[in-house]
C-alpha cells in the first residue's frame, strides 16, 4: 500500500479510536463522588437520569463514529475514484486543462459527495432526535421544521458555501504556486461580512429575534452595563423553544455589530438577578475583545492550514494514490483536513486552553459587578437543564472542553 494511504488511513483510524476513548472515559467518571459544590444541583432522579442520557449518547456516538470511519475508509478507496472515473465523460477536455471545465468538474465531484453524505447522515440525525433529544426533552423540533432547516441549510451552502469554495478552486487553477495570500485574505473577509450579517441576516433565516423588552430585567441590565462601563446596544430574545429546551445566551459581533443574544429558554428559567449575572458574564466578553481575539487567532490558524495545503500539493501525488483524476482539487482537499487532523488536534488544545482562560476572566467580571450568588445559583441551574457532566475526565477536559467544568468555573467564582 502506497505511504500516502497508510498514512490517511492511519489517522482515520487513529483520530476515531480516540474519540471513542474519550466517549468511554467520561462515563466512567460517572460513578465517581462528586464535588460538595456540585453536589445539589441534581437531586437523586435526576442524577439517574442525566447518567441514563450519558450513556444512552455515548452508546450513539460510539455508533455513529464507527459507521463513519467504516465509510470514509469505502470512500477514499473505492467510492471517490468510482465518481472521478463517472464524471470523466469528455477526458479529452480535462486534458486540455481548461480552468472553467476543471471547475466544473471539482463541483460537481462535491456535489455528488455531499449528497451521498446527507443520504446517510439525515436519517442518523433524525434517529438521535427520536431516540436521545426528545425522549429526554432537549428537542421540540418536529419532523417538518427539521426538514425546513436542512433545505434552508442547503440553500445557504448553494448561496454562499458554493461560490465560496468555486473561488478557492479558481484561485489554485490559476496560481497554483501562490495563492496563498489572495485565498486567506478573501477568506478572512468572508469571515468578518459573516460575523457582521450573523445577527441581522443569518439567524433570522432559522429564529426569530425581538428586542428585550423594557422593565425591571432591562434596567438591571443597563445599570450593570453602567457600571461595566460598557455601552449595551442591543439585546435580543431569540425564541430558541421553537427547537430546544437548552438555556443559553452568547455575545457576537465587534464595533457597531455588537449583539447580546438571549434564549427565551434561558428567560423562562431564572430570575432577573441570574440572568443578569449572565449578561455580565457577556458585558465581560464584549469588553475583553474576546470576539476579535478569536477571530485572530481563527486566522492565523487559517493562514496556517492554507499554506500547508499549497505545500501538500507540491510533495504529494494524491491522484495517483487514490487513483482519481489528477484535477481532482476537492478529493485533494479532503485528503488533506483528514492528514492534518492530528495538528489540528494539537493545536485545539492551545485553543481550547485560551477559550478557558476567556471564559474565567468573563466570570471575574460578573463577581466584580457584584453578582457571585446570582452566578452560583445561574450555574447550577443552567448545569441541571442542560445534562452537564459534573465530573468530566481530566483528559476529555485537556483536549475538547472550550469551557472548564462547572466545578471549576464555581470554585474560581466563589474565590
Amino acid at each position: 500500500m502506497n505511504p500516502t494511504m497508510t498514512l490517511l488511513l492511519s489517522i482515520l483510524i487513529f483520530m476515531s479510536i480516540l474519540e471513542i476513548i474519550l466517549i468511554q472515559l467520561n462515563i466512567t467518571t460517572l460513578d465517581q463522588p462528586l464535588d460538595p459544590l456540585v453536589k445539589d444541583i441534581y437531586d437523586r432522579q435526576g442524577y439517574e437520569k442525566f447518567k441514563t442520557y450519558t450513556l444512552v449518547n455515548s452508546r450513539f456516538k460510539i455508533g455513529s463514529k464507527m459507521i463513519s470511519l467504516v465509510l470514509n475508509i469505502i470512500f477514499f478507496l473505492w467510492i471517490a475514484p468510482l465518481i472521478s472515473s463517472l464524471l470523466q465523460t469528455n477526458t479529452t477536455i480535462l486534458m486540455l486543462y481548461d480552468v472553467n471545465n476543471i471547475l466544473l468538474y471539482n463541483i460537481l465531484f462535491l456535489v455528488i459527495v455531499l449528497t451521498l453524505q446527507s443520504i446517510i447522515n439525515l436519517p442518523i440525525e433524525w434517529l438521535n432526535q427520536l431516540m436521545i433529544e426528545i425522549p429526554f426533552g432537549f428537542s421540540n423540533t418536529t419532523f417538518k421544521l427539521w426538514v425546513q432547516d436542512k433545505i434552508k441549510g442547503a440553500l445557504l451552502f448553494l448561496v454562499i458555501g458554493l461560490p465560496l469554495i468555486s473561488g478557492l478552486l479558481y484561485l489554485i487553477l490559476t496560481s497554483p504556486t501562490s495563492f496563498l495570500l489572495t485565498a486567506w485574505l478573501g477568506a478572512l473577509a468572508f469571515i468578518i461580512i459573516t460575523q457582521i450579517l450573523y445577527v441581522p441576516v443569518l439567524i433570522p433565516l432559522f429564529n426569530k429575534l425581538s428586542p428585550l423588552e423594557e422593565g425591571p430585567l432591562k434596567n438591571k441590565i443597563q445599570e450593570v452595563a453602567k457600571k461595566a462601563n460598557y455601552e449595551v446596544k442591543q439585546i435580543s430574545m431569540m425564541n430558541a423553544s421553537k427547537r430546544s429546551n437548552r438555556l443559553n445566551a452568547f455575545f457576537t459581533g465587534f464595533g457597531k455589530f455588537k449583539h447580546i443574544i438571549l434564549f427565551d429558554t434561558l428567560l423562562s428559567k431564572l430570575n432577573d438577578d441570574q440572568i443578569t449575572s449572565v449578561l455580565a458574564h457577556e458585558i465581560g466578553h464584549a469588553k475583553h475583545k474576546d470576539v476579535l481575539k478569536l477571530l485572530l487567532i481563527n486566522a492565523l490558524n487559517l493562514f496556517m492550514i492554507l499554506g500547508l495545503f499549497q505545500w501538500l500539493l507540491t510533495i504529494l501525488d494524491i491522484s495517483t494514490t487514490f487513483n482519481v483524476n489528477e484535477n481532482t482539487l476537492i478529493f485533494k482537499l479532503m485528503v488533506f483536513f483528514v492528514l492534518i487532523e492530528p495538528l489540528q488536534l494539537l493545536l485545539s488544545i492551545i485553543t481550547s486552553r485560551f477559550s478557558r482562560s476567556m471564559e474565567y476572566k468573563a466570570d471575574q467580571m460578573m463577581v466584580s459587578l457584584g453578582y457571585k450568588k446570582a452566578a452560583v445559583e445561574a450555574f447550577k441551574i443552567l448545569g441541571k437543564t442542560n445534562f452537564v457532566h459534573l465530573n468530566p475526565h481530566p483528559l476529555v477536559v485537556e483536549l475538547t472542553y472550550s469551557h472548564s467544568p462547572i466545578k471549576e468555573r464555581l470554585q474560581a467564582i466563589l474565590k
